[in-house]
């Protein structure tokens, strides 16, 4: 089981893939700048959505936390260009 984050680096929009997670239980997604600020948190129980990275702030290294209903968690970078 993977999770596919793309396009990165992106000029907007993230998509994220679940793939062939079970996400009956869905995740928690939690973004932050690169300072550490989290600037949004969302359930996600569907295969694949949708983050507007530019709505959250300016151009720059975002990091975002995916946790699954046990606790578990995958980090991943996102650079949002112009």
């Amino acid at each position: 089981s993977h999770i596919d984050l793309f396009p990165n680096p992106t000029t907007g929009e993230i998509n994220i893939n679940l793939n062939d997670y079970e996400t009956l239980s869905g995740f928690e997604l939690d973004i932050s700048n690169s300072v550490g600020q989290k600037l949004y948190v969302e359930q996600i129980t569907a295969g694949n959505s949708i983050v507007n990275l530019k709505a959250l702030g300016n151009e720059g290294l975002y990091i975002l936390r995916l946790t699954d209903s046990k606790g578990n968690s995958r980090l991943s970078k996102v650079l949002l260009v112009r």
